[in-house]
C-alpha cells in the first residue's frame, strides 16, 4: 500500500500539469507600500506600549515584554519603516524602544551572554 501522499500526488499531478500548461494558474501579487503600512499599523496598535521606562512591544496580546533578540528585531523594523516612509513617529518609537531596552538590559546589553549560552553560541 502506498503512503497517502504518493496516492494524492498521483491524482493531482496531471491536473496541475494541465493547469500550468494552459496558463490557468493565477499569478501571485506582491506586497505594496500600502500593505506594509497596514501591517505596521496593525502590529504597533496591537503590541506597542509605553511606560515610564520607555517603549516596548508586548510578547503576546495578553501582555508581557518581548525578549532581548526580539527587541533588536523590532528596533530594526522601526528603522526600516522610517527609511521607507520618513515618518518621524517611527524615530520616536525607536527612541522609546531603545530606552526601554536600556532600562531592562543596561547600556552594555546585559543578558546577551546568557541568551547566547541558551542558544548554544
Amino acid at each position: 500500500m502506498r503512503p497517502f501522499f504518493y496516492s494524492w500526488l498521483g491524482k493531482i499531478a496531471p491536473l496541475a500539469a494541465v493547469l500550468v500548461a494552459g496558463g490557468i494558474v493565477p499569478s501571485a501579487r506582491a506586497f505594496t507600500s500600502a500593505d506594509a503600512d497596514t501591517i505596521f499599523s496593525a502590529y504597533t496598535k496591537a503590541f506597542y506600549f509605553t511606560s515610564e521606562d520607555g517603549g516596548f512591544f508586548r510578547a503576546t496580546t495578553d501582555g508581557g515584554k518581548t525578549l532581548f533578540w526580539d527587541r533588536a528585531e523590532q528596533m530594526e523594523m522601526l528603522l526600516d519603516t522610517y527609511e521607507r516612509t520618513t515618518n518621524p513617529a517611527c524615530l520616536t518609537m525607536f527612541s522609546n524602544v531603545f530606552n526601554g531596552f536600556i532600562a531592562d538590559h543596561g547600556a552594555t546589553g546585559s543578558g546577551m551572554s546568557s541568551t547566547m549560552t541558551l542558544c548554544g553560541w
